[in-house]
This record gives C-alpha cells, structure tokens and sequence, in this order.
C-alpha cells in the first residue's frame, strides 16, 4: 500500500502560539511590515480579536498607511464593542489607551480614556479578567490621583497581588510620603538624542535601582512631560532632551547625562528606525 502524504494538521491552539511568537519576535525587531502580515494572518482566524486588531491599526498608523482619522475610528468602534461581556482583557485596555494618547488630543482624549474607564467599571463587575490594574492605570491617565491611590489600595488587599503592583505602590508612595512635586527632589534626566544609547540608559538606570521611563510613561502611555516628572526618578530620550535647560532650572539638583555617537552611525541608525 503506498505510504499517504496526508499529514495531520496541528492543532490551532499550536498554530496560534507559533504566529503570537513569531509576532512577538518581529515587533521586538521592529520588523513592522513583517509584523503586519502576521496580524492580517491572526485577525482572519479570530475576528474578535481586539487586541490583535489594535496592534495592527497602531502600526499602521505609525507606518503612515492608515490616518489618524481612521486609527480614531478605530478606538471608537472598540470601545462600543466592549459592551460584550469578557471582551475587555487587560492588554485590550492597554493598548486602547496607548492608542488614544497617541491618535486623540484635545478634549476627544479625557472624553475617550474616561469611557474607556466606564467600559473596565462595567466589565470587572462580571469579568473573569483581572483589570484592577488597567483601572489604576486610567486613574492616573486621568491625572486622579486620589482615585489612583484608592486603586493601589484596593489592589494591595487581593489575596493574590499582580506582578505590576510594585510600580503602582512606587507612584503612590510619592504622594503619600510628602509632596510629589517637589522640585528639590534628585532626578536623572538623559539628555541625548534618540539613538544614541538612551535605551541602554534607561535600563542601566533601572539596573541600580531607579525608578526610570524611557519616552513612554509605561503606565499612562502618553509621551514623557512635565507632568510625569514628579511621579519617577530618572528619564531619557528626545521627550526629555528637547527641554533641559527648563528642566536644568526647575530640578537644581538633578543630574543630566548625555549620551551620543558617531554622527554616520546615528545618522543610518535613525534611517533605519523610522
């Protein structure tokens, strides 16, 4: 009998975890276009996945093949969507809000981060995810931060704490410690241009024990401003660099550090990136 070329097939929860890691790896590569085939290939097996969905409309936007219009309408249509019970993951919500700090302004983005926090209210009351702390999260997207340390302590009493809470009780401990804004307080500020080692910066910094951002305030995904200052120690990159002889002024005993390189080499590596 001759020998059957038929294979089976693999199962899709194995076929789903090798798209999610090859997706993870060209992210972390910043290989976007590869990354996009990737989500269009995720998106056609799982249409309700929102996350995915919001992954592909960021970069595509960022890749300038979608508007800031469209990414809007975008956030929009999730939002309405969330009225679905268990639609709203943690890194749904996540990823929601990075979109609207980065896609919004005006008075279109409190209006969309506060649904947005209506939507986790509503879902964690029949919800088996756990979005405690993508709402303290949004409390301090919000600048609440009375509401943020309400949060933080309602999530300290949890029988079992998320791996984030650390960070939350850090950001809480500065207003419940004295005044938050400070400006005596000793802050690090990396003052060299993007591509320049800032990276490298930021995570020797974290290394020896700063509380340290780089571009990104990692809880409320908006760009790095004066308004995250009082909440960490130490921040790098172009967010930063742009203004240091304000904040050379404003924090008298911080320090700055500068990072550079070779001008061809920063040259090919900005080219590169963008």
């Amino acid at each position: 009998m001759a020998e059957s070329n038929d294979r089976a097939a693999p199962p899709t929860d194995d076929i789903s975890k090798v798209r999610s890691a090859k997706l993870h790896d060209a992210l972390t590569r910043k290989s976007y276009d590869e990354a996009l085939v990737l989500l269009e290939e995720i998106i056609k097996t799982d249409p309700n996945a929102i996350e995915v969905q919001l992954i592909r409309g960021h970069l595509q936007a960022l890749k300038g093949r979608l508007s800031l219009n469209g990414y809007r309408n975008i956030i929009e249509t999730t939002l309405l969507r969330l009225t679905m019970p268990n639609l709203l993951t943690p890194a749904a919500g996540g990823k929601l809000l990075r979109g609207i700090q980065y896609a919004c302004s005006g008075e279109q983005r409190p209006r969309l981060i506060r649904e947005l926090f209506c939507r986790t209210e509503e879902a964690m009351k029949t919800s088996t995810q756990n979005l405690e702390i993508l709402k303290a999260d949004l409390h301090l997207a919000l600048d609440d931060y009375n509401g943020f340390i309400r949060a933080v302590e309602q999530i300290s009493q949890l029988e079992t704490v998320p791996k984030e809470f650390p960070a939350l009780e850090r950001i809480a401990r500065k207003f419940s410690n004295g005044d938050p804004h400070n400006t005596n307080a000793f802050k690090v500020f990396g003052i060299g241009l993007s591509r320049t080692g800032t990276s490298s910066l930021n995570a020797a910094l974290r290394r020896i024990g700063y509380d340290a951002i780089h571009w990104l305030n990692p809880r409320t995904r908006r760009v790095v401003s004066a308004i995250d200052f009082p909440l960490f120690d130490a921040f790098s990159d172009i967010t930063v660099s742009y203004q240091f002889e304000v904040l050379c002024e404003r924090y008298p005993n911080a320090m700055f550090v500068e990072t550079y390189r070779d001008c061809n080499a920063w040259v090919e590596s900005m080219e590169a990136h963008y």
